[in-house]
């Protein structure tokens, strides 16, 4: 049982780090085109 728990734990650990860098990269997108906007 606490095997399964364990393996759960490590796939919602890696979905959430997917979206996470996901979401960090959507944001460092959006900051160099701002920044490039600003900066041309």
């Amino acid at each position: 049982m606490k095997a399964y728990a364990y393996r759960d734990f490590l796939v919602l650990k890696r979905f959430f780090i997917l979206k996470l860098s996901c979401k960090l990269s959507g944001i460092l997108k959006f900051i160099v085109n701002f920044v490039l906007i600003i900066s041309f």
